[in-house]
């Protein structure tokens, strides 16, 4: 369309100005034989037809290169589009490894300088100076995230000047060969659609088989802002099949709240239960577009970059690789399914609840507040009791049941000298033995908090720390909180060691001797 508007422009004019221009409007895409330096010309542009407006932009990096393309993109502005010009540049560029420099030429009036802006933006997380966002926020992000790591050089082309068309027009005017292609507002460059049922694996492949009669969980989200600014969002979980998991309901405790979030959540919420519940297939459905395409791309924008919100996409990772085989499925939302209306009902109560999602009160909790008090009504019952030794000169990190002799092992593995791993020695025994009360005395402070107050927080946030990085041992941790489920624990201090922890104490160094 916009090819054939042109000529027809271009064809009216006197032909000595036709000769000139075409002159003028040498393409100048350019590698040097010493260094790598590439350059490209891009526009952009916007207009308004019958269906709305309509944004376009084009991208020439040298006659008949297939790479010239112009892409339609509806709703934006001149501003965005040209904008997008430059991001789709740079991510073609990249994938030349040999890249040393890039020059783009754009009609986007950028200020001296602009790739060193874009790193001020940047660290104002792209607010400007009197503290609104940024107009084309989100692009001018992705622009910098792009082109934080090249050699890049931003330089001003208008579309015409002194009556005379960019390069990209001309070559248009020319009859220059582009690929044309349309994505939405929303879509990275040449992103892929994904339609009502479509299912991705969880290593970002199309399935080749068929999921049916996998069990099936729904997710989706709500998200809801004020005229005042404030925001929130809620998400839930439905199960068909109440036998595979329980319905649940969250109100979303991340900040910034956002709809993706929320919907990525209620995918973690889903597999979380799947796992727990030892599922050996399930098929995650989703309402979210957006995730169904990153997780394709292992959350990889075009620039290279990580995709916003990688901290959640690893703790779904983490979730798909427990030994559960995972798809995930697109589906859009209908209002005559009595699976999407409950989920859809569960989120407008979700959204109204209390924010207790980042409760971490379990980490401020004191001692005194884990370790039993009434041990005379256990010292009389038939509960049994563990001592579990922590490191020290005297005794190695073992474990002695009372009335029975030490256990010792003959690994010298340092890590099987954890007192966490001697935990989970004594939880497996206790549940193999049938027991559902165990009373556990340690001289290890730091094993009753890990085990009480931080557990509970890294199951919530996927055995991750507040750094989003996986705790250590995460495997061993699992295991224990798996394990107290079945066992109920009551932990004693051994602070100070009465005569009882030292007879175990010596019953320990006399078992080692032995041993050796």
């Amino acid at each position: 369309m916009i090819g054939s508007l042109v000529r027809n422009r271009f064809a009216a004019l006197p032909v000595s100005t036709q000769a000139a221009l075409r002159f003028y409007c040498q393409p100048s895409t350019s590698q040097s034989t010493k260094s790598n330096v590439v350059e490209v010309c891009t526009t952009g542009y916007s207009f308004t037809k019958s269906s709305g407006r309509v944004g376009k932009y084009g991208i020439f990096w040298g006659h008949n290169d297939p790479r010239n393309s112009i892409c339609e993109v509806p709703g934006i502005t001149n501003v965005a589009a040209m904008l997008m010009a430059m991001i789709d540049a740079v991510r073609v560029a990249r994938k030349d490894d040999s890249l040393d420099k890039m020059v783009i030429y754009t009609d986007f009036n950028c200020p001296p300088g602009f790739h060193s802006k874009l790193k001020t933006y940047a660290m104002r997380d792209f607010h400007s100076y009197l503290g609104p966002k940024m107009k084309n926020a989100e692009l001018l992000k992705d622009l910098y995230e792009s082109t934080k790591d090249m050699n890049v050089v931003f330089k001003h082309r208008p579309a015409v000047e002194d009556k005379k068309p960019n390069y990209v027009i001309a070559n248009i005017l020319d009859g220059e060969n582009y690929a044309s292609k349309s994505r939405s507002p929303d879509s990275p460059p040449t992103e892929i659609q994904c339609g009502s049922g479509d299912e991705v694996e969880a290593n970002g492949e199309t399935p080749t088989t068929s999921s049916e009669g996998w069990p099936h969980v729904y997710t989706t989200a709500l998200f809801k802002s004020s005229k005042n600014g404030f925001k929130s969002a809620s998400y839930a979980v439905v199960w068909p099949e109440k036998r595979h998991g329980n319905d649940t309901m969250h109100r979303l405790a991340l900040v910034p709240v956002t709809q993706f979030r929320a919907q990525l959540s209620a995918i973690e919420e889903a597999l979380k239960q799947a796992v727990e519940n030892r599922l050996s297939q399930i098929v995650v459905v989703t309402d979210s577009q957006a995730f169904m395409r990153n997780w394709r791309k292992r959350w990889t924008k075009p620039s290279g970059t990580f995709a916003p919100n990688k901290f959640l996409y690893d703790r779904i990772r983490d979730l798909t690789q427990e030994g559960i085989e995972v798809r995930f499925r697109y589906e859009t939302p209908q209002k005559d399914s009595p699976v999407w209306s409950l989920a859809l009902d569960k989120c407008l109560e979700a959204i109204d609840l209390p924010v207790v999602g980042k409760d971490r009160s379990e980490y401020n909790r004191e001692l005194k507040e884990i370790l039993l008090t009434d041990t005379d009504s256990l010292d009389n019952s038939d509960v049994h009791r563990v001592r579990i030794f922590k490191r020290s000169p005297n005794f190695a990190s073992k474990i002695v049941w009372e009335g029975e002799d030490a256990e010792y092992s003959d690994k010298h593995n340092e890590q099987e000298r954890k007192t966490h791993h001697a935990l989970t020695t004594v939880l497996e025994k206790a549940s193999v033995s049938g027991m559902r009360q165990l009373i556990i005395r340690t001289d290890s402070p730091r094993l009753i908090l890990s085990a009480e107050n931080w557990l509970p927080v890294w199951h919530r946030t996927g055995w991750r720390n507040s750094l989003h990085k996986p705790i250590a041992d995460a495997d061993c941790w699992k295991k224990i909180w798996s394990l107290k489920k079945i066992v109920k624990v009551y932990w004693e201090l051994m602070d100070p060691m009465d005569d009882g922890d030292k007879a175990a104490a010596q019953l320990n160094v006399v078992s080692i001797s032995n041993k050796v």
